[in-house]
């Protein structure tokens, strides 16, 4: 029997261990094509899932979220809301809707705007309009504005006001009235004298008694006509001299 030592049973061996490399890389290929076919479809997946996140993420936000306002569209809103105040006061409540409308536009969702909505709504109605005119008719009389008093409570009598809140107004007005025409007669009393000084060349008693009328009432017609009436009387007794 012929020996066999470990140099007969190399090659064998070799041949034996070639074919287990073989298997795993045949193996190992396979795996690996069959995992690349398996990860492109993932990755394929990926953006869609990514699209579907996103989606749901907004759909998360609720919808009546408030906006973020500038303060230039705060002060927008407020000046249209203050606009809508004034033309209901003066009786246009269509104006007013507008300028709502446009606040509302540019500042959406400003309390502001919502109470100034409710009480242009409370104000257009007769009794609203009633209590707004009363109001008017005592805020001219505390500022001696006699002609927009009587036509605020005229217009209050139109909308049938007690007879209690008119009589008081009216008595209120007469009252301011009969002032009016004691300041009226002193005007016309200096202004008088005025004029006579100033026919003499008197012009520090005309000017003296001119300062008085003003200080009774500098927005007088009557005292700025007599102003200007004044002074081209001292310029032309003045520009002689000057010659």
């Amino acid at each position: 029997m012929a020996d066999v030592g470990p140099m007969t049973r190399k090659p064998g061996s070799r041949y034996a261990f070639a074919a287990a490399v073989c298997l795993v890389v045949v193996g190992g290929g396979a795996y690996l094509y069959l995992y690349d076919g398996q990860a492109k479809p993932a990755e394929v997946q990926v953006p869609e899932a990514a699209k579907r996140a996103v989606a749901a993420a907004k759909q998360a936000v609720p919808d009546d979220e408030p906006p973020v306002l500038s303060s230039i569209m705060i002060d927008q809103a407020r000046e249209l809301v203050g606009e809508a105040r004034r033309l209901a006061a003066a009786g246009d409540f269509a104006g007013a809707e507008i300028a709502l409308k446009k606040a509302e536009q540019a500042a959406p969702g400003v309390e502001e705007t919502a109470q100034a909505r409710r009480a242009i709504t409370d104000l257009n109605t007769p009794q609203g309009q009633l209590a707004a005119q009363l109001d008017r008719a005592r805020s001219a009389l505390d500022i001696g504005d006699n002609t927009t008093a009587e036509q605020a409570i005229a217009q209050a009598e139109r909308l049938n006001a007690p007879a209690p809140a008119i009589d008081e107004l009216r008595a209120k007005l007469q009252t301011a009235q009969r002032k009016d025409s004691r300041k009226d007669d002193h005007i016309a009393s200096l202004l008088a004298e005025m004029r006579t000084a100033a026919a003499r060349h008197d012009f520090a008693t005309a000017n003296r008694a001119l300062n008085e009328a003003a200080r009774i009432d500098i927005q007088n017609r009557d005292v700025l006509k007599a102003r200007d009436e004044l002074n081209r009387e001292q310029d032309s007794v003045q520009a002689p001299a000057k010659n």
